[in-house]
C-alpha cells in the first residue's frame, strides 16, 4: 500500500490496521514515521463520531503525510488540536489553551493582514468553532465565551472575499498543473498534483482517482449507473446497498455528482472515463 492507500484505508475504517513505507496505522490512530508522531486520531464521545487532527509541524516529509491524512478524512467531522492522544482533563485544557492562544494570534495576524485578512479571518471561525465542539465533548463544565454568531456577521464580507480569492487560485493552479494532469490521466506519471476537481483515469482493473484512491471498474461501472439514473429522473440518493470497492457512497445529486468518501465525482467526469471504457470494449 501506498500512503494515500493507508490514509483512505484509516479514514474509512477499512481494516483494523495497514502500514505503508512511512505511514501506518493501527485501530484509531494514524502515524507518520513512528508512534512519536500521531497524526490523527478517532475518537467516540457522547454518541459522536469525529476525528482529532493534529497541529504540530515536523519534517517536510511527515507534512506531506499530514497532508495525505487530511484529505483522506476531510469528509468527516474534524477537530484540530496539538495532542492528538489526550485523553485525561489535564491533557485537555492544554490542548484548549492551545487552541485559545492560536485563535488570540490569528487576530493579530488579521488586524496586521493586507492581501490575505479573508483568509485569517476564515482561519479564526473554524478555530471558535472547533473550540465549542471540543469544550462541548470533552470539557462541558467549562463556560465556551466566544459568539460564534457575532463573528460569522463580523466576517461576512471577508468570507465573500475569500471565495473569490481561492476560486482564482483555484484556477490557477488548474492552469498551472494542466501539463502534469494530463500526463497522469494518460498514465504516464504516478502522482497527480493536487486540484479541487477530481481527475479518474484507467488503470488496468482499476479506476484510479487524482486524490489517490482506486476502485475495481465492475464497481465503478454499477456506481455511475446509479448517477445516470439519479440525473435523468432528477432525483438525490443517499442510501446504498453496495461499496464501491471499499467505500460506501455517502450520496448521489440531481446532477448525477457522487461523494463516496472524501471524493465528490462530477458527473462529467465519470462520463469521459465510461466513453474511454467503451473504446476498450
Amino acid at each position: 500500500m501506498n500512503h494515500n492507500d493507508v490514509c483512505h484505508a484509516w479514514a474509512n475504517k477499512i481494516k483494523p490496521s495497514a502500514t505503508g513505507c512511512n505511514v501506518f496505522f493501527e485501530r484509531d490512530t494514524i502515524y507518520s514515521y513512528g508512534y512519536h508522531f500521531p497524526m490523527a486520531r478517532h475518537v467516540s464521545v457522547k454518541g459522536e463520531d469525529i476525528v482529532l487532527f493534529t497541529t504540530k509541524g515536523y519534517s517536510v516529509s511527515t507534512s506531506k503525510h499530514l497532508s495525505y491524512a487530511g484529505r483522506a478524512c476531510s469528509h468527516l467531522d474534524v477537530i484540530h488540536v496539538e495532542n492528538v492522544m489526550a485523553d485525561n482533563k489535564h491533557s485537555h485544557l492544554r490542548n484548549l489553551d492551545n487552541m485559545n492562544k492560536e485563535f488570540e494570534e490569528l487576530e493579530g495576524a488579521m488586524n496586521r493582514a493586507i492581501k490575505y485578512k479573508s483568509h485569517h479571518a476564515r482561519r479564526r471561525l473554524g478555530l471558535a468553532q472547533n473550540i465549542q465542539q471540543y469544550m462541548r465533548l470533552f470539557l462541558p463544565r467549562h463556560k465556551f465565551k466566544l459568539n460564534i454568531e457575532e463573528l460569522q456577521e463580523k466576517y461576512k464580507e471577508l468570507e465573500a472575499d475569500f471565495e473569490i480569492q481561492e476560486a482564482r487560485r483555484e484556477a490557477e493552479r488548474e492552469k498551472r498543473n494542466a501539463k502534469q494532469i494530463a500526463l497522469w490521466i494518460e498514465g504516464k506519471i504516478k502522482h497527480c498534483p493536487h486540484t479541487q476537481f477530481i481527475r479518474l483515469r484507467i488503470n488496468d482493473e482499476e479506476i484510479q482517482t487524482s486524490w489517490g484512491a482506486g476502485v475495481p471498474i465492475t464497481d465503478a461501472v454499477r456506481l455511475f449507473e446509479l448517477c445516470k439514473i439519479c440525473r435523468s429522473n432528477c432525483r438525490s440518493m443517499d442510501s446504498f446497498t453496495h461499496k464501491v470497492g471499499s467505500f460506501v457512497p455517502s450520496s448521489i445529486n440531481t446532477s448525477g455528482d457522487a461523494v463516496v468518501g472524501c471524493h465528490t465525482l462530477k458527473f462529467e467526469e465519470m462520463q469521459r472515463i465510461e466513453e474511454q471504457l467503451k473504446t476498450k470494449v
